[in-house]
C-alpha cells in the first residue's frame, strides 16, 4: 500500500475517534490526501503547511474552505507528532441572499416532474440540507400530522418537523404515481395507503 494511502487510512481513523460523521471524515481524508500530494511527502513540516494554505488563499477559495484544510493540516500534524499552529480565518458577518416569495414562486413553477418539485419542496419548506432530503425513507413521512422525521441530522440529531398543506398536497400526487421499486431486495412500505 503506497504511503500516502497508509497516511489517510491512519487519519482517518485518527478523526473517526473524534465522532465526525461519515461525509465530514470523508471529505477531510480527500483534502488531506490533496496537501500530501502538494507537499510530496507524508511528512510536510510547517513551511509546507504554511506554502499549502497560501496557495489556497491564492486560488480564492471562500473562508470556510481554508479553515477546514487549516483543520485537517493541524490535526494531522498532531497525529504524526509534529504539532503546527495555523491561524484561522475570520469568517465574514455578511447577510446570505435570500429568494424572495416571488423567486420561490418562479422557481417551483418552473419544474415540470413531480419527483423533482416534490424533493425541492420538502427541502425548502422543512429548511433541510441536501442530505437530509437524501436520507428521508417513507417511513419518515406522515401525512395525517404532515410531519416528517429527520434522522441524523446536523450535530448527528434526529427531529420532527412540520409540512405545510402545499408540501403534503405535492407528496400526496407524487406517491401515487411513484413506480414500484425494489430496493436492497425490500419494496418501501406503501405509506399513502396507510395513512390518506
Amino acid at each position: 500500500m503506497p504511503a500516502v494511502d497508509q497516511a489517510a487510512n491512519r487519519f482517518e481513523h485518527h478523526i473517526r475517534s473524534m465522532g465526525f460523521r461519515d461525509s465530514t471524515i470523508n471529505d477531510y481524508v480527500n483534502r488531506l490526501r490533496r496537501y500530501l500530494a502538494f507537499c510530496d511527502t507524508i511528512s510536510p513540516d510547517l513551511a509546507d503547511a504554511e506554502r499549502f494554505r497560501d496557495s489556497l488563499i491564492d486560488r480564492r477559495l471562500s473562508r470556510s474552505s481554508i479553515n477546514n484544510y487549516s483543520f485537517v493540516m493541524k490535526n494531522y500534524h498532531q497525529m504524526i507528532g509534529a504539532p503546527i499552529k495555523l491561524p484561522f480565518l475570520k469568517m465574514g458577518s455578511k447577510l446570505p441572499y435570500y429568494f424572495d416569495e416571488n423567486d420561490i414562486r418562479a422557481i417551483f413553477n418552473a419544474i415540470t416532474n413531480i419527483k423533482y418539485l416534490c424533493v425541492l419542496q420538502i427541502g425548502f419548506y422543512a429548511s433541510l440540507r441536501a442530505s437530509e432530503v437524501a436520507n428521508l425513507d417513507d417511513s419518515d413521512i406522515d401525512l395525517i400530522n404532515k410531519t416528517i422525521r429527520i434522522r441524523g441530522g446536523k450535530n448527528d440529531k434526529d427531529a420532527i418537523l412540520y409540512l405545510n398543506d402545499i408540501c403534503i398536497d405535492t407528496l400526496r400526487k407524487y406517491l401515487k404515481v411513484r413506480p414500484k421499486k425494489i430496493i436492497d431486495g425490500k419494496q418501501p412500505p406503501p405509506i399513502l395507503q396507510q395513512q390518506e
